[in-house]
Order: C-alpha cells, then structure tokens, then sequence
C-alpha cells in the first residue's frame, strides 16, 4: 500500500477553524484598500463601510462561493496541449520565484540576479524531469524595478515549454503578465486554457492592498487559476497558536475566494499556504520550524475540506549556504507538503529564507523531491512484487543476480536511484576526488546547461514580447 497521508486535524478541528474563520469575515471583516474591489464587494451582497474601507461578508457569501470553485484545475503547459490535473494531491512541484539575489554556479559570488540568469535557470529546469512546472524565479535587478517581473517572464517563459507560475508585485504588472501570456500561447481566451497561474497575497492581518486586490481582480477577469497565498506571522501579524494562525489565514483566502466569484463565477481557485512563525528573541520571521511543517499539512486538509486543490512552499531553508542545517529543512519542508497529499509544491531552488536562488540548489532540491516522493509510493504488495515464483526458482543458498525479475523490476523502477547523492563505497568515493553533493550538482547544472536546448515560441512571438515591455516601461516614465 501507499504510504498513509499526514494529518494533524480531524473532522471537528477542521469544522470549528471554518466556523471561526467565517465568524471572522461577518463580523470584523478586512480592510479593503481599492474602490473598485469595494464596489464589487458591494454588488455581491457583502457589507461595505466606504469610510472606513471595512468589507463584512456574510457566510451564505462564502458557502456559495465554495460552490462555485472548481474542485479540479487543469494547468497548461506553453503549446497548450500537455497539461496537469490538479486537486487530488498531485504533488506537481516547481521551482520557487522572486528571489533577487543568485549564488553564481561558475564563480560562487553572492550576486544580484540579472535577466540571463533567469534564462539559465529556465533551461535548467526544462531539462529536469522532477519538475512539471516553473516558476519566475527571480527579479532580475539590472531593469527598471516597475518591470522586473515582466522581464523575467519573458527570459523565463521563451526557455521553457512548462507551465509558468507567477507573483507580480504590482495591479499593472498583472495585467502585463496577462497579456504577455497571450503572447504567448497566441490565446486571447485564457479561461479556456491558461499557461499561466498567479499567485497573489493580501497582507496580515486581513488587508487587500489596492495593487494586490485589483491584480486578484484581474486574474478574475482573465479567467486564469488564482493562487492565494495569505502570509501572517504568528505572534506579529497572526495570534502566536498555530490554530489562530489557521483561523487567520483561512478567513482571508476565503475573502479572495468570494471577491473572485463576485467578479467572475467559477475562478479556478487554488488554496496556497505560506506558513511562517516568528522568532521573538532573534526577531525573525522562519519558514522551517516545525509548526511550520505541521501547517503545511493542516494547509492540505483545509483545501481537501473545502474540495480545491491545494498548493504549499517548499523545499525551504532559512539556513544561508550549503550546509546540515540546509538539508533537514529541506527534507521537513518537503516531505510534509507531499506526504499530506498538496497538489503544488513551489519553492525548490531557495534559501536563505526565498530571497537567494541556485542552479545548484534546483538540482539538489530535485533529488530530495524524487526521494520524499518514492517514500510516499509506500511499499506496493502484489503478485509480481511478493516474487513467489523466483523465490522458489533460485532457492536456498543461490542469488538473484542473474534473475529475470530482477532486471525487469529493476527496468521498471523497483527501486530508487541517486542522481547525485554519493551512494558509492568510500574507495570508489575517494577515487573520484571525494566529490559532495553539491559538487555534483554543480557538474550536473554545466552538462544540462551545454547540452539542453529548448523548445523556443514562435517567430516574433519573443520580439512581441518585448514591445509590450517597452510599451509598459514608456507608459510609467521610464527609459
């Protein structure tokens, strides 16, 4: 049988966060910053005080439009023809986005991300079968800050087939995400069809900001899959108990959730966590500890409660370099997440808390994927497994190297293979230079990175592209 799915609430804990979640929303409400989301609030049936910008929402708002979410989301990949179905724990993983500083891969220099280096990771990550999905991964730093995101969608999505996940930082890079995708895929109609899925955050505790609130709007509109990711920081932002945090958090994804349906019925609609805790003696925020990890999987039961897919962030690190603490935090993070049963799991390729990215680590992190997925396939008991027959045919005292079973299973992926971990014995280690992991890695990004060509967009579709960008750059009084 497989390996049993996580779980740390049960039916009534996860009935009671519901019912506090939507007492939250009736009678103390968020704090809406847009006068056009409150005009859609208003038109919904919620309950809208204009001066103090305060939106109540009555829980037969928020039971309708759970109803009205799709339970399974299908994410396209660039051509529009591979997709993935997604809402019964998929477990599709993609690298993580928006960091702004890289680890050079040939120099080792701690360096701000630049839009080559967007290029680069995309072609890795193309060439990486652990990986169904990406990410932009960072804000390349050597553009004007206003098109950041648009520029690294650009050298993203031109090396790479897969479907791209996105978190604008502005409303006007929304739309131009939006419309850079149609470019794209050469759709008007993402509804149909998207390439693309957005993720975007109100901000704790229970505020829509003008240009996240406006860009969810737009999302909407456009009809492609909305990730929220609410991020509240216990003890700062959120109550310090975890399941205060959860009341917290779900109270504000579900207040995206019925502005969506307002704007347009049937968003597709992903449950997206982001947990954190706070450490009040270092006063930093953590993404790695424990209470994190079991968030992770209250996460997943509340998606599975509410019948949406769900998506979580990992593999994580606040560790800041290569080392033991690296690995656990990876390996928590991650096998929490897929061992609950999330749908998406976006971050691979981060640490240092998401703000630095690696190539090397994108290999890593695929490796640590590959291993908590293979435990999750649990230890599968049939006829052909229990191997009675070859058992009997080889006998006391014989071996089964040279069994047809054996090779057959072994063809079919009986077991699972290190692809740079070091499983050699220590003199066979020691004659290869005693290479670590990420030395391996390291030699694997220059092959894949020498070797790998992807498929590019079509003729003028990347020039278009760019245009647009010029256009959006021209149009907020830059060069």
């Amino acid at each position: 049988m497989k390996t049993q799915k996580f779980v740390v609430l049960n039916d009534e804990e996860l009935q009671r966060i519901d019912s506090v979640s939507v007492d939250i929303l009736e009678n103390t409400g968020v704090h809406v910053e847009s006068d056009r989301a409150m005009e859609v609030f208003h038109g919904s049936g919620a309950h809208v005080d204009r001066k103090s910008g305060t939106v109540t929402i009555p829980e037969s708002l928020v039971r309708d439009a759970l109803k009205k979410t799709p339970s399974r989301i299908k994410l396209y990949d660039r051509e529009l023809k591979h997709c993935y179905e997604i809402g019964g724990g998929l477990g599709i993983a993609a690298p993580g986005h928006n960091a702004v500083k890289i680890i050079d891969h040939v120099s080792g220099e701690h360096r701000d991300a630049v839009c080559s280096d967007c290029a680069d990771f995309a072609r890795l990550v193309d060439a990486i079968d652990d990986y169904e999905a990406i990410a932009v991964p960072m804000m390349p730093q050597d553009v004007h800050p206003k098109s950041t995101i648009l520029h690294g969608f650009i050298h993203t999505a031109s090396n790479t087939t897969k479907h791209v996940y996105f978190s604008p930082d502005s409303s006007d890079a929304t739309v131009g995400v939006i419309e850079l995708s149609r470019m794209l895929c050469g759709r008007d109609d993402l509804s149909k069809g998207s390439p693309v899925t957005c993720q975007l955050s109100p901000t704790s505790p229970l505020v829509w900001d003008r240009e996240a609130v406006e860009g969810v709007m737009s999302c909407a509109e456009a009809g492609i899959p909305l990730s929220f990711l609410p991020q509240p920081f216990s003890g700062m932002t959120a109550p310090i108990t975890t399941a205060g945090l959860l009341a917290q958090h779900n109270a504000e994804f579900l207040s995206g959730l019925v502005l969506s349906h307002a704007v347009r019925p049937g968003t597709p609609i992903i449950y997206g966590t982001a947990w954190t805790t706070f450490d009040m003696k270092k006063a930093n925020i953590i993404i790695c500890s424990p209470e994190a990890a079991a968030l992770r999987v209250a996460g997943v039961q509340l998606a599975e409660y509410y019948d949406m897919p769900s998506h979580t962030i990992g593999p994580d690190a606040d560790a800041h370099f290569y080392d033991e603490q690296l690995g656990w935090e990876k390996l928590l993070t991650t096998l929490s997440a897929l061992g609950a049963g999330v749908d998406l799991i976006v971050n691979a390729g981060l640490f240092d808390s998401a703000w630095t990215v690696s190539l090397e680590q994108v290999v890593l992190d695929a490796e640590i994927l590959s291993i908590c997925r293979r435990f999750m396939q649990g230890v599968p008991v049939n006829d052909t497994t229990l191997a009675l027959d070859t058992i009997k045919q080889v006998g006391p005292g014989g071996h089964f190297m040279e069994s047809p079973h054996t090779l057959e299973q072994l063809r079919a992926g009986a077991l699972w293979e290190a692809t740079v971990s070091n499983t050699f014995t220590s003199k066979q280690w020691e004659e290869r230079g005693k290479p670590s992991a990420q030395s391996n890695a390291a030699a694997l990004v220059d092959a894949l990175l020498s070797s790998h060509t992807p498929k590019t967009p079509g003729s003028g579709v990347v020039q278009d592209m760019r245009e647009l960008v010029e256009q959006f750059e021209k149009s907020h009084g830059t060069e």
